[in-house]
């Protein structure tokens, strides 16, 4: 198992990340999406409508 960041949020002025346990990035971005957002550690903030996406997993050194 390998640390992976996986960072997300609403719109690009709303983001934030946290980091998940997985054999591989896949993995990282399915176990990051079953966590709740009040769980991530908050980047940026601003209100918005759209729905929650992924933006982005790598593995963290």
């Amino acid at each position: 198992m390998k640390t992976y960041k996986v960072i997300g949020g609403y719109t690009v002025y709303e983001q934030y990340e946290i980091n998940v346990e997985a054999k591989d990035d896949k993995e990282a971005i399915a176990k990051a999406e079953k966590i709740p957002v009040e769980k991530w550690d908050e980047l940026q903030s601003q209100n918005s409508d759209c729905g929650f996406t992924i933006d982005d997993v790598w593995e963290d050194e």
